[in-house]
């Protein structure tokens, strides 16, 4: 499948400078999604193209310097609250049940000068039964999930922008199935108001972009109180978290990872082994305690309600996130500071900038009917730092990603950092 290479950072440009037209590309946008788009099926609807250009019609106008997102093309997960659009979050409880005022991140890349084409597809209620989509290197493997829409549709060229959100790995292991740049800011950076809740401790909005370039023109726009004068020059750091964490890595991956890092030192970067996540068992164990008892607090009205059309699956994690007791959610709670502390206390100590390991166990499993294992990405969700996904290359002609952790609500660094870092991890493999 011919994969889409056209940034958001340069169709932006491109329209303001005059050299293209809003509207000669949405036409070609929606040639696109009558081909690829059946395809990859990352939309959860037909794409409404009079809806999308009326909308371009109204959100873009003479204006275009003081739009950063002038004409930019975004699709948002279908838990994410939009105007004129509604929310169904692949689920069978019927979308008047769902609805709610449009989420501050959809109103600021509007006014940013961003065109909303339409929903991606999410898993249901963004947990792990998915929906059609498939991914865009090989239509035979899964995209990730629960943001698999967005992902897919970014990598395909079905927008150039796109929301998600992770609970536990469903931003950066789909990005990096789909070999885009995936970024889960620290938690609470994106505002989760307007996003049909999982689990409040853990629920972070992303965003994906073919390329660090474009992310950091999207960063500013959703994120709150972003630095825009905390430039960083000097080289990062790197710490790579050694111990079972890391051990739980494929073989093939592991030796991907560290053909990148290999790269990396190369390149001149200081990259030190430090222990992390030593109880790794029993982290996983916290987060499974915190996400699961929340989504039954979450959805527990709706479930009461609307029972019999949850499916199986989800039905069986609220039913056991109900078994779980006051004082152990309380415990979670508090190893999740505990877990936040130490961190951030060894990010100090051990003067690391960022972490690097990889994005997933491994590249994309066959199949659309398993979204994969987030095992190497809840521990940061848990911990609520920010994180990057960059595309490393391809293993056996499927994507593999590096995921880089910063400093928890340094995010404006871990952009600086990763754009230096980006040309020299790309296509490594």
């Amino acid at each position: 499948m011919e994969l889409y290479s056209e940034s958001a950072a340069e169709t932006v440009r491109q329209f303001k400078s005059g050299e293209r037209k809003i509207k000669e590309y949405l036409e070609a946008l929606r040639e696109r999604h009558k081909t690829i788009g059946k395809k990859v099926e990352a939309f959860a609807e037909d794409i409404n193209w009079k809806q999308v250009d009326e909308d371009a019609e109204n959100r873009i106008n003479n204006t275009a310097d003081n739009l950063p997102l002038y004409g930019a093309s975004v699709g948002v997960k279908d838990i994410i609250h939009v105007d004129g659009f509604p929310t169904r979050a692949n689920s069978h409880v019927p979308a008047e049940e769902l609805t709610g005022p449009e989420a501050p991140c959809v109103t600021a890349l509007r006014e940013a000068g961003a065109i909303i084409i339409g929903k991606t597809v999410t898993t249901e209620f963004a947990s792990r039964v998915p929906g059609p989509t498939k991914n865009p290197h090989d239509i035979e493997h899964t995209p990730g999930g629960s943001s698999s829409g967005s992902a897919a549709a970014v990598a395909a060229g079905l927008c150039s922008i796109a929301l998600g959100t992770q609970t536990g790995g469903s931003v950066i292991r789909p990005a990096s199935y789909c070999g885009v740049i995936g970024f889960k800011p620290s938690y609470g950076r994106i505002p989760t108001e307007g996003v049909l809740t999982l689990s409040d401790s853990l629920d972070t909005v992303g965003v994906y972009t073919q390329d660090i370039k474009s992310m950091q023109l999207v960063a500013p726009v959703v994120c709150t109180d972003w630095g825009a004068d905390q430039s960083i020059t000097e080289s990062p750091t790197l710490g790579i978290p050694m111990g079972p964490y890391l051990e739980q890595v494929r073989p093939k991956t592991a030796d991907g990872f560290e053909i990148i890092t290999d790269s990396l030192e190369e390149a001149g970067y200081t990259i030190q082994q430090v222990p992390l996540f030593e109880n790794f068992e029993e982290l996983i164990d916290e987060w499974k305690t915190l996400s699961q008892a929340e989504r039954a607090l979450a959805h527990h009205e709706r479930y009461e309600k609307f029972g019999p059309l949850y499916s199986k699956s989800f039905a069986d994690k609220i039913e056991s996130g109900r078994d779980i007791t006051v004082e152990d959610l309380a415990e979670a709670r508090a190893a999740q500071k505990e877990l936040r502390d130490k961190v951030d206390l060894t990010m100090k100590e051990k003067e690391i900038d960022i972490w690097i390991c990889p994005s997933a166990l491994s590249t994309a499993p066959k199949g659309i009917d398993y979204t994969g294992d987030p095992a190497m990405n809840s521990p940061w969700t848990e911990a609520g730092n920010p994180v990057v996904n960059l595309p490393a290359g391809k293993l056996e002609g499927l994507p593999l990603g590096l995921q880089c952790i910063g400093c928890l609500n340094n995010d404006e660094a871990l952009l600086d950092w990763t754009e230096q870092m980006a040309p020299v991890v790309e296509d490594v493999l």
